[in-house]
């Protein structure tokens, strides 16, 4: 990720990115790969619970840009384009055998992997969003990002027809994220007492929503083509689910853990671990994976191969983006002996 200064790696920060990008790979293998539920009968109350969980990844990982305050030079949008036109080719093959092959596929280009796309405009704007944070009093920022607040639930989440923020799935929506993150290193949040408990509160409130929304078929119609829990209940711009993700972050902040290298280099592929997952070649062949594992009889070992499932596919890429690491950093030596 491109941050202010490396001397700004915290682990414990470092550690919740991680967790961040491990809460993405959960919210996919959930109703992404398996189907959003019609009924009760199409899920269960831990697929909900579960969806409420993990719904905050994306959030949070905004969260911590936010946190770091992004200064976007030409070197780090290099090394971030690189980043992508390497995965694009090197998961070509992958794209070629499931059949989705298009030049667009070279560069990652595709509904699943909609976030880099949004996370690059934002990395764009981010010196407009600096600067006015580092002009305006602390007064003038709350009052700013208060009024944001209201705005993007009053319009972009109630009423649920502002495409602009596309229920938390456009640059507008991490826009307003990117300032709750600056705001709180900024400023601090100091009414969030116990973020453990608020974000475990958050996670049973979303899963009853969940649950309330199926059993009485609140809001089946459908919205702009997608249903109620989708666009309502299992939002990135639902209050509960930002409120759960600043518990999330804040629980992290908290932690008192001394400075990993482990944890700092790991989480240096985090970004790699969005781009493998969701490309539209490896994409397909998780979600027949977590499809096919449903029908496993035995919960205990559904569990051990679903939780085994999600370590593997991180472990996997990290390891896989050891070779990226490796091979630019050879680049980078060519390049100065030049």
């Amino acid at each position: 990720m491109i941050k202010k200064c490396k001397t700004m790696r915290q682990s414990n920060v470092e550690l919740c990115r991680i967790a961040s990008i491990l809460l993405v790979l959960i919210v996919h293998s959930n109703f992404a790969y398996l189907g959003w539920p019609n009924t009760l009968e199409d899920t269960t109350i831990y697929n909900l619970l579960l969806q409420g969980l993990s719904i905050i990844g994306v959030n949070v990982f905004i969260l911590i840009t936010g946190y770091f305050s992004t200064f976007p030079k030409k070197k780090s949008l290099i090394n971030l384009f690189a980043t992508i036109v390497f995965y694009g080719v090197l998961l070509l093959g992958a794209v070629i055998y499931n059949g989705n092959f298009t030049y667009k596929s070279l560069f990652l280009i595709s509904s699943s992997n909609w976030f880099i796309l949004d996370y690059l405009g934002l990395l764009l704007l981010c010196p407009f969003l600096n600067s006015y944070i580092d002009n305006a009093s602390k007064n003038n920022f709350k009052i700013a990002l208060l009024s944001l607040l209201v705005y993007y639930i009053w319009f972009g989440y109630l009423p649920g027809f502002n495409a602009d923020f596309n229920h938390g799935y456009s640059i507008l929506s991490f826009v307003v994220i990117y300032l709750i993150g600056r705001y709180i290193r900024l400023y601090g949040i100091n009414w969030i007492k116990h973020p453990a408990c608020i974000f475990a509160l958050c996670t049973v409130a979303l899963g009853a929503m969940g649950y309330i929304s199926l059993k009485y078929n609140i809001g089946m119609n459908t919205i702009r083509g997608s249903k109620w829990l989708d666009t309502k209940v299992f939002c990135y711009n639902n209050p509960i689910v930002i409120l759960s993700s600043v518990s999330f972050f804040m629980f992290f902040l908290n932690l008192k853990i001394n400075p990993s290298k482990f944890i700092n280099h790991v989480s240096k592929s985090c970004l790699a671990i969005l781009l493998i997952h969701t490309s539209p070649g490896v994409s397909p062949l998780l979600r027949t994976y977590f499809n096919k594992i449903t029908e496993i009889p035995s919960n205990t070992l559904y569990v051990l191969t679903y939780v085994g499932g999600v370590v593997a596919i991180f472990a996997t890429c990290v390891l896989i983006d050891q070779i990226r690491l490796k091979f630019f950093e050879i680049l980078r030596i060519y390049y100065k002996k030049l």
